[in-house]
C-alpha cells in the first residue's frame, strides 16, 4: 500500500524548492507563463471541452450540452491551489481537476462531464497541447541562431585561426568552418526536432475504450483533429514512445547548443582570447574577481 503521510515527509525534508531561482535563468518568461499551473488547467480543459463536442457529433451526448459545458466552465474560476494539493491524495492533477470541474457544472451536465476518458488521458493530452507551441517557438529560435550562425560564417570565411587536436596546437583552420559546424548542428537538430508528432491521448480506463465499441477509435481521431494533435494508431499510455522521441530530439538540440556553448567557453579564455562574447555592465564578473569576464551566455 502506498504511504502518502511517507511520502509528504520526504517531499517536505528533500524538495525546498527555489522554483524561481532555477527557472528564471533558464527559461523565458514567456515559456514560464506558458507552461504555468493556470495554463495547464486551461489545457486540460481545452481536453474535456473537445471531448464533449466529440461526443455530442457522433449522438453521444444531447444536443447543446458541450455548448452548455463551455459557456460555464470557460467563464468559471478554477482554484489552482486546492487542485496542486489535491494531487497528493489523487495521484495526479487530472483528478482534482475533473472534480472540480464536474462541481462546477450545473446537475443535468454532470454526467457527461469527463465521460469515457480516464485521469492519463487528461494528463497526457494536456501536456501534448501545452508543448506545441513550445515546439513552434524552439523551431522559430533555431532558425534564428542558424541565420545568425550563417551571417558569422560568412563573415570569417577567410579568417584564420589555430586549429586544435586534443586540445593541442595542430594545423590552421578558418573560423568560417567552425561556425559551419555551428549552423549544421543547429539545422540537423531542427530538421528532426520538426519531425516530432504530439500525439492526443484518449483510452479510457484501461486503454481499450471499453464500453464505446468502434466509437472510442473515432472519438480518438476526431480529437486528434480538433485539438490539432496527431492521432495515434492505439492509446499510448503504457507506450512511451512519443515522450521518449520527444526527450530524444530535444536532446540533439541540447547537444548543439553545447557544442557551441564549449567551443566558445574554450575560444574565449584569457590564454586563448580568440571570441569575445558581447557585454553588458556587470555581466559576467563574479564579485570576488571583478577584473575576470567569464563566458556567462555560453555557461
Amino acid at each position: 500500500m502506498y504511504n502518502f503521510a511517507l511520502d509528504n515527509v520526504i517531499k517536505e525534508a528533500c524538495c525546498p524548492c527555489p522554483l524561481d531561482f532555477l527557472k528564471h535563468p533558464f527559461m523565458s518568461q514567456h515559456a514560464v507563463d506558458a507552461c504555468d499551473d493556470s495554463a495547464m488547467v486551461h489545457a486540460m480543459l481545452a481536453f474535456e471541452l473537445a471531448l464533449a463536442e466529440v461526443q455530442e457529433t457522433s449522438g453521444a451526448v444531447p444536443n447543446g450540452v458541450s455548448q452548455q459545458m463551455r459557456s460555464q466552465l470557460e467563464s468559471a474560476n478554477f482554484n489552482v491551489a486546492d487542485i496542486a494539493e489535491g494531487i497528493a491524495s489523487g495521484g495526479n492533477v487530472a483528478i482534482p481537476f475533473v472534480k472540480q470541474g464536474r462541481a462546477l457544472l450545473a446537475d443535468e451536465l454532470k454526467r457527461y462531464w469527463h465521460q469515457g476518458a480516464t485521469s492519463q488521458d487528461v494528463v497526457d493530452s494536456a501536456l501534448m497541447l501545452l508543448l506545441k507551441p513550445r515546439l513552434a517557438a524552439l523551431d522559430a529560435l533555431l532558425l534564428r541562431c542558424r541565420s545568425a550562425a550563417t551571417t558569422l560564417m560568412e563573415a570569417h570565411i577567410d579568417t584564420p585561426m589555430v586549429g586544435r587536436t586534443l586540445m593541442q596546437q595542430a594545423l590552421p583552420i578558418t573560423f568560417g568552418v567552425k561556425v559551419a559546424h555551428w549552423a549544421i548542428g543547429l539545422e540537423q537538430s531542427r530538421r528532426r526536432l520538426s519531425h516530432i508528432e504530439l500525439p492526443v491521448q484518449f483510452g479510457g480506463a484501461v486503454g481499450v475504450h471499453s464500453g464505446w465499441d468502434t466509437s472510442g477509435l473515432e472519438w480518438m481521431d476526431a480529437l486528434a483533429e480538433r485539438l490539432g494533435l496527431a492521432a495515434p494508431v492505439l492509446p499510448w499510455h503504457t507506450d512511451r514512445y512519443p515522450i521518449h522521441a520527444l526527450g530524444s530530439a530535444l536532446d540533439a538540440v541540447a547537444g548543439a547548443a553545447e557544442k557551441i556553448a564549449l567551443d566558445v567557453s574554450l575560444l574565449t579564455q584569457t590564454e586563448v582570447g580568440e571570441v569575445a562574447e558581447p557585454s553588458a555592465p556587470g555581466m559576467g564578473s563574479p564579485p570576488p574577481c571583478p577584473i575576470s569576464v567569464t563566458p556567462f551566455a555560453a555557461h
